[in-house]
């Protein structure tokens, strides 16, 4: 399924440097983000034996977004390359089936377009880059799409969102600056009363 995703880029380019369209320039932002986590059993845990009495998890995540607009059409996308060391990936031998801290890595694999590629992974490490967000949309006066890998949203809670049945957040994530994007074809029609269908 790569294809597709390599069509929607090209086509994203070829649109978006064409001199017949008024194109706004492209668009460049990102973050650098480092988390530090340590964690410490007491002597009944289910996690000493594994781990021991302490445990060291940290992360770092570079993402660089780029959008670009001209006319109706626009263009995005959202690079990420992230490296892990985790004491906590041994828990996925220990307690394998269970959802738990640092037991998985991201993964494409219930996506429609594989964008994410792993560098190496381990029992408690790992690098990997990805696409987290790649799409094309078109905006008019009453009617919206948007086709590729994207984040939508539902509702307004601040903690959990209970309507947010297609990408919610994990309710116990720390850092929900950014939702996980999923490969979709996202519609809205805006009637004249204010209502919409999305």
């Amino acid at each position: 399924m790569k294809r597709p995703i390599v069509i929607l880029l090209w086509l994203g380019v070829v649109l978006g440097s064409s001199p017949v369209t008024a194109a706004e320039p492209w668009e460049w932002a990102g973050h650098f983000k480092y988390r530090f986590d340590f964690l410490s059993f007491p002597e009944n845990s289910l996690f000493r034996d594994p781990l021991g009495s302490t445990a060291i998890d940290q992360g770092m995540e570079t993402r660089i977004k780029l959008s670009r607009r001209w006319a109706r059409w626009d263009v995005r996308a959202d690079y990420q390359f992230i490296a892990l060391h985790r004491d906590t990936g041994v828990l996925g031998r220990s307690f394998a089936g269970l959802p738990g801290p640092g037991v998985s890595v991201i993964n494409d694999r219930r996506r429609w377009f594989d964008l994410t590629w792993t560098i190496t992974e381990r029992d408690k490490s790992a690098l990997l880059h990805r696409f987290d967000r790649v799409s094309i949309g078109y905006t008019s006066k009453s009617l919206a799409w948007r086709f590729g890998r994207q984040a939508i949203s539902w509702g307004n809670g601040m903690l959990y969102n209970p309507m947010d049945i297609f990408n919610p957040f994990d309710p116990a994530a720390v850092d929900k600056e950014y939702k996980s994007g999923d490969d979709m074809l996202y519609g809205q029609y805006l009637f004249p009363d204010g209502s919409d269908l999305q």
